[in-house]
């Protein structure tokens, strides 16, 4: 591998008495991650043979485990709404919307005919869930992340409070 290319990091300890004492000789490390377009990155096939693939569930199953879902994480955000001046929560019919200033505006829609959970953020990007039956929870067919595990990275660091998921 040519490694010209690559752009050297100071490989100098933080010890410079030793440096100049001639002790210690200098050894390059390269960032190998500077020339990684993450765009652009595909998945090999041993990644994406452990994707789970979308299974359709029946709409009166989905319409019970979305609005369980939704109720849940009401719940939730209500309670840190009360310890939260920067979070603002509202729910109608088929959407969840929490506010929380200065950082934007996340939500939480159900799609029926698709049987998908939407989920969009300011901080994440935009997700679709499918209900996996086998494991109960939501999970993204992109990468398999699950919706709560993602809710909690996302929030932990806005609000004070746990979230009860």
């Amino acid at each position: 591998m040519k490694v010209s290319h690559l752009m050297p990091n100071s490989g100098y300890s933080q010890h410079s008495d030793l440096h100049s004492s001639g002790l210690m000789t200098p050894i390059p490390s390269y960032n190998f991650a500077f020339f990684v377009n993450r765009k652009r990155a595909k998945r090999s096939k041993k990644e994406t043979k452990f994707l789970k693939t979308k299974e359709f569930i029946p709409q009166n199953e989905f319409e019970e485990r979305s609005n369980q879902l939704m109720n849940t994480l009401y719940n939730a955000f209500k309670d840190l709404e009360t310890i939260n001046d920067n979070l603002v929560v509202t729910l109608e019919s088929n959407e969840l919307k929490v506010e929380v200033k200065k950082k934007g505006e996340f939500s939480l829609t159900l799609d029926t005919p698709q049987r998908e959970v939407i989920y969009t953020s300011p901080v994440g990007g935009f997700f679709t869930y499918f209900y996996e039956k086998d494991n109960e929870w939501w999970i993204s067919p992109e990468d398999n992340h699950i919706l709560q595990e993602q809710i909690m990275r996302e929030f932990g660091p806005l609000v004070k409070g746990y979230i009860k998921l």
